[in-house]
C-alpha cells in the first residue's frame, strides 16, 4: 500500500473511498493487516445507480 506510505508522509488525515471499497479497508483494519490505516479517518461514499429507461441503457451498453 504505497499510497498510504505516501498519504502519511503528506500528513494526510482522512480518506474519502467509496462503500464498496471501504468494507474491503475495514476487513484488513479488523486484521489488523495494515497498521498503516489506522492513522486514518475513513468516509464512504455511498453510490447509487438508476436507469429511468432500461431498453435504452441495455441498447447504449452493447453499442458504445
Amino acid at each position: 500500500l504505497s499510497f498510504v506510505r505516501k498519504a502519511v508522509n503528506m500528513g494526510v488525515k482522512e480518506a474519502v473511498t467509496t462503500d464498496k471499497d471501504y468494507i474491503r479497508l475495514e476487513t484488513m483494519l479488523s486484521k489488523n493487516a495494515h497498521k498503516e490505516l489506522s492513522a486514518f479517518t475513513f468516509w464512504a461514499l455511498e453510490i447509487q445507480f438508476q436507469v429511468n429507461d432500461e431498453e435504452d441503457f441495455i441498447r447504449r451498453c452493447l453499442n458504445p
